[in-house]
């Protein structure tokens, strides 16, 4: 019994030095008042929203920046008269009512601006009948479209041409244009223009000039486009002919 003794005072000075510091003798350890970072969370963790997104894109036009076609024309027209050359005695006479005719055309249109476009169509053609003329027709046309459509409407200017007459036929007209869909694989298209002051010879009428028809786009095509549609002129003053003329056009263009 007497080591145990000796040992005593020993736990006693241990005690007291623990009751000294405040803390019981089966204490758990107190936290550390630095702890480690969280650390980070890992791949498939959701990522927080950004608080500046990014603004909605703008819309494409839906007809596209603009196109080039060319292409071969058939079809028929007569009516008016036909003049004499000019330093002769000779009266005019009537045009054939009908004689077929064939050529070539150009359609060109470009965007400008976000709303506004400009186009050029350029038709060229022989009527294998009566003196048997070649007739040209340019249009040039300034447009408007409105936001998120394809009808552009503006005005026109054209310029007709007849192989025995030394002037143009110029006059000033609006209209409207329903534009292809140059992201679509078969697309219509349409324009009619209204020139109301037409005067050839010395006689004056009005004058419609209108084209309609369907552009295909072959998948992966890079841009290429068939187009098959019809085109009209209709009425020129009855002293100068044809009068009135309508043909098919068929032919290949590209898109940008």
């Amino acid at each position: 019994m007497r080591p145990f003794f000796a040992l005593v005072p020993f736990f006693a000075v241990l005690a007291l030095a623990l009751v000294a510091s405040g803390l019981p003798i089966d204490a758990a350890p107190t936290a550390n008042p630095f702890p480690s970072p969280i650390p980070s969370l890992g791949p498939s963790a959701a990522v927080q929203s950004n608080p500046f997104p990014s603004p909605s894109p703008t819309p494409t036009s839906v007809g596209g920046n603009g196109f080039v076609a060319v292409g071969y024309l058939w079809g028929s027209g007569g009516g008016g008269m036909i003049q004499p050359t000019p330093g002769t005695t000779s009266t005019p006479v009537a045009f054939p009512s009908s004689a077929t005719e064939s050529g070539f055309w150009v359609d060109m249109l470009g965007r400008l601006a976000p709303s506004y476009l400009a186009s050029l169509t350029y038709e060229n053609y022989r009527v294998a009948g009566g003196d048997r003329p070649l007739i040209s027709y340019a249009q040039l046309r300034a447009l408007y479209q409105p936001h998120d459509s394809r009808w552009a409407f503006g005005i026109g200017l054209l310029s007709a041409q007849r192989s025995t007459v030394n002037a143009n036929v110029n006059t000033f007209g609006f209209g409207y244009s329903l534009l292809p869909s140059l992201q679509g694989q078969l697309t219509p298209y349409s324009s009619g223009f209204f020139y109301p002051h037409v005067q050839a010879n010395g006689a004056t009428s009005s004058l419609f000039a209108g084209q309609a028809g369907l552009m295909f786009f072959p998948r992966r095509g890079g841009g290429l486009f068939l187009r098959l549609g019809i085109s009209a002129h209709c009425c020129l003053p009855s002293a100068t002919s044809p009068k009135s003329d309508f043909g098919t056009v068929l032919g290949l263009g590209t898109s940008f």
